[in-house]
Formats: structure tokens, C-alpha cells, sequence
């Protein structure tokens, strides 16, 4: 049976494929985003403080500058970079290093992986991070739930925020990809 005009814009729109971004070299604006990043994640190092967890050394300092790092590669291989930094925040924690906020060095790289499409890697990503927290926090270190469940839903917040923002962005470029009359009318 043959699918009606409407049908079968709506079908079209429903198959759209993933945007990808073609490579570019990495821009100022991408060198900036490094420096903040790494900056950023170096400094919560330098602040954390932790009772019975290691003082942060070179190796913690060199950790936190990698998550800045690979975000040099985010316009080619936006899942490897999002891989990378959670591997890399996941060490640094492993390391029994004091804890920082999982949403500063994360935020760039899920953004860019969503806005390129892998929404499916970017929220289990998330939620292991806020999971793994407050598993952490309440159970092996018992602190307080209470609390520990407002530090984490700052985090988990952020997160979502770079999470939607990555969805919009990749949504706008769909649509903007779009002839003028297909699904822009709806």
C-alpha cells in the first residue's frame, strides 16, 4: 500500500542518519577548550580534599591534564574522546586520589559526543559516574545520604544539562539539513 505525502515525510524524518562532523584540524576555539578543561580539572585536584585518600602527586596532576588533552581529537573521534576521559577520570579514582566533580572534566567531551550522536554512550556514562558516587560516598566512606545525594545531584544536573545541550545542537543540525518543506512544517 502506498504511504500518503504526509506518511511519508514523517517516515523520511524518522530515518534521518547521524550527523557527523567532518574532520577539521583543531581550531583556537578547541585549543581554548583544552586549556580550560585541563585547567579547570587541575585546579578541582589541587582543592580536593579527602580524609584517608592519596595527596594528589604529578601522576594525579598528569591525569587530570590528559582529560584536557584528548579533547584535541573530540571533532574526529567524539565517542574515543568521551571514552578516554571517563577511562581516565575512572584511573584517577581508582587511584584513591581525593575526589573531584565528575561534571568538570566530562562536560565538553559528552557534549560533543551527543551533538554527534551517541546519546547512548554519553547517558550510562553519566550515570555511572553519579552512581559510582554515591555507592562510594554513602556505603564505603558513610557519609551522610542526605548530603551526599545534594553534591550528586548538582553533578547529575550539570551533566544532564551537557547531555541536552549536546541533543538540541545535533537536532538543530538535522533540521537544518532538512528541505524546506519536509518536517520544518510540523
Amino acid at each position: 500500500m502506498p504511504l500518503s505525502q504526509r506518511e511519508a515525510g514523517q517516515y523520511a524524518c524518522e530515518r534521518l542518519p547521524k550527523v557527523r562532523w567532518a574532520y577539521d584540524a583543531p581550531t583556537l576555539v578547541d585549543m581554548e577548550l583544552v586549556v580550560a578543561v585541563a585547567a579547570a580539572t587541575i585546579l578541582s585536584i589541587s582543592v580536593a580534599t579527602e580524609p584517608d585518600s592519596r595527596s594528589p602527586d604529578a601522576v594525579a596532576y598528569a591525569l587530570g591534564g590528559v582529560i584536557g588533552i584528548v579533547l584535541l581529537a573530540r571533532r574526529r573521534w567524539t565517542l574515543a574522546v568521551l571514552l578516554a576521559s571517563a577511562t581516565t577520570l575512572f584511573v584517577y579514582y581508582s587511584l584513591n586520589y581525593p575526589g573531584i566533580a565528575p561534571a568538570v572534566p566530562l562536560a565538553v567531551a559528552l557534549y560533543t559526543a551527543v551533538a554527534a550522536g551517541y546519546l547512548r554512550w554519553g547517558l550510562p556514562i553519566s550515570a555511572f559516574f553519579i552512581i559510582a558516587g554515591l555507592i562510594v560516598n554513602v556505603i564505603n566512606k558513610h557519609e551522610p545520604l542526605f548530603l551526599t545525594l545534594t553534591q550528586m545531584t548538582d553533578q547529575a544536573a550539570l551533566l544532564a544539562v551537557a547531555l541536552m545541550l549536546g541533543e538540541v545542537v545535533r537536532n538543530r543540525r538535522r533540521l537544518a539539513r532538512l528541505p524546506t518543506g519536509s518536517c520544518r512544517s510540523r
